[in-house]
């Protein structure tokens, strides 16, 4: 289920900065944004991430981890600020 808060966070980056990479289908799993060297990139949550393809696909937990490191950590496009992928040892904070 998508929040308005990460709703919100993609309304404004596109406002912000057309180049910044939004990953369609996982803004559950934005923990927030950061500006570097003037672009406006999104931070996902690993955590969510991993649950959301095993909701959506219905993945076990490693199937998600492969998928996630094969399709989605290594994106790289060179005119689009990449989204920063945080890892959390606590799953409540992120």
């Amino acid at each position: 289920m998508t929040t308005i808060y990460d709703d919100n966070i993609v309304e404004l980056i596109n406002l912000l900065n057309t180049n910044t990479m939004v990953l369609d289908g996982f803004n559950r799993a934005i923990v927030g944004y950061v500006f570097d060297n003037n672009e406006t990139r999104i931070a996902y949550s690993v955590n969510h991430i991993l649950d959301i393809l095993m909701e959506r696909d219905n993945l076990s937990y490693i199937e998600a981890q492969e998928f996630y490191y094969s399709n989605i950590e290594c994106l790289k496009i060179d005119d689009m600020a990449m989204p920063i992928f945080v890892n959390c040892n606590n799953k409540g904070l992120c």
